[in-house]
């Protein structure tokens, strides 16, 4: 005889990037083991394939290319799983630096803000004959710049990722026919001028912000928390 299974509730919400409709599922004893996993872990790269798991086994929505879905979707979408799941707050550590002491604060994940700007230029003429066409950069990018230091080379390595096509008066070039290298060597050749024009699509990429005030038990002062950091919202 079989044992009863139990009906797991489904809930909906959209991207950010496209307004697509995503159905998803709480987290399970199972996911919530890969977590527990992923926040211990300190390699990277298996703390990301543990969150990309994670995705992938609540998201019912067919076809979601989870890997490469831009980073601003992936860490909504967990938010929103994580809320579902176990509730929407969670425990935070806020530092009097005054005191020179930390409290704990609870983060309610219904004030988490979704900044962005209603059109964002993704086309960018380089010179009079060469330009690119940027796209997000994906949930491994956001790994990287919150998992290491951040360094000109690791910057300059999430804008080779987030080009999507390079053109000239001839011709369209897709990446992803060409390798890093031959994608580096086309990114040094350029003049900062030129590689500061691509400056404005990173700043308007939509942002997931948390923002509060928490008074201190011990300065009685308003401390003002922001917490944009993706593994902060992990927890």
């Amino acid at each position: 005889m079989q044992l009863p299974k139990i009906q797991t509730p489904v809930y909906t919400t959209n991207l950010i990037s496209n307004d697509k409709e995503i159905t998803f599922r709480p987290l399970l004893v199972k996911e919530e083991k890969i977590l527990l996993t992923a926040l211990q872990e300190e390699n990277n790269k298996i703390s990301l394939q543990n969150f990309i798991q994670i995705l992938k086994n609540c998201i019912l929505t067919d076809n979601i290319d989870v890997e490469n879905l831009p980073s601003f979707d992936a860490m909504y979408l967990f938010i929103k799983i994580r809320e579902k799941s176990m509730g929407e707050i969670v425990n935070i550590s806020v530092r009097d630096s005054e005191a020179k002491k930390t409290f704990e604060a609870e983060m309610n994940l219904n004030d988490v803000k979704v900044i962005k700007k209603k059109k964002i230029e993704t086309k960018f003429n380089l010179s009079d004959d060469i330009g690119i066409i940027l796209k997000y950069p994906t949930i491994k990018e956001l790994f990287n710049v919150t998992n290491e230091n951040i360094t000109s080379s690791k910057l300059l390595e999430i804008l080779i990722d987030s080009i999507d096509k390079i053109y000239d008066k001839n011709e369209v070039y897709e990446t992803k026919n060409y390798t890093k290298e031959q994608l580096n060597e086309f990114i040094e050749n350029l003049s900062p001028e030129m590689l500061n024009k691509t400056k404005q699509f990173f700043d308007n990429i939509p942002k997931i912000v948390y923002e509060n005030e928490f008074e201190s038990p011990f300065s009685k002062k308003k401390i003002k928390v922001v917490v944009e950091d993706f593994i902060d919202f992990l927890i």
